[in-house]
């Protein structure tokens, strides 16, 4: 990784051989954890940033808007297994809801406009051999309601800061007919 500051465009960064430019941003280093865990940080919108006391190294990537989806391609990159996350973060626009367990229906809500993060919780499961997600989150608008549930959809309106902590070992789902939803199997 190298990373140099450029007064005119901002930072550029060399990532896995990949030269990505940052507008003009503050870069603060993130101090490593100890031997035995593994964070990833990310700060949407502006840089990702993996911290891992692993010969000594920091990784710097670019990311995006959408909170699911940069869960899974970092889990998915790092081959992750087994994980917990927690951010917290400001959004725009996010859909939680709730599972009827008799109707077996995912009920959906979506909310539009300036909504800070009070708390987002999960994990990073497998099914299948593939990547599982399985998030909840709530967050407060500026009148001081909160809102929440299961996490379908959220997108970062300013910045999240969202922590993959990462457990030896492999937990993986199967579908459970008589409650509809996917739950850990301990099986494997």
């Amino acid at each position: 990784v190298s990373v140099q500051k450029n007064d005119a465009i901002g930072y550029s960064i060399n990532w896995c051989g990949i030269q990505h430019i940052i507008p003009n941003v503050n870069v603060i280093k993130i101090p490593y954890f100890t031997a035995d865990t593994t964070l990833l940080f990310f700060c949407a919108n502006i840089l990702l940033c993996e911290c891992r006391n692993h010969n000594s190294q920091e990784y710097l990537h670019l990311i995006s808007n959408p909170i699911i989806e940069q869960i899974e391609k970092v889990a998915k990159k790092e081959n992750i297994q087994l994980a917990q996350i927690n951010g917290l973060g400001a959004l725009n626009d996010f859909t939680t809801g709730v599972f009827d367990t008799v109707e077996k229906k995912f009920h959906p809500i979506h909310f539009d406009g300036a909504y800070e993060i009070v708390s987002l919780t999960g994990t990073v499961t497998r099914q299948d051999g593939e990547v599982y997600l399985h998030l909840h989150m709530a967050a407060g608008d500026k009148d001081g309601h909160v809102f929440g549930g299961h996490l379908s959809l959220a997108y970062v309106s300013a910045t999240a800061e969202i922590q993959i902590q990462i457990s030896d070992g492999v937990i993986d789902r199967k579908y459970d007919k008589k409650i509809g939803l996917n739950l850990f199997d301990f099986t494997i």
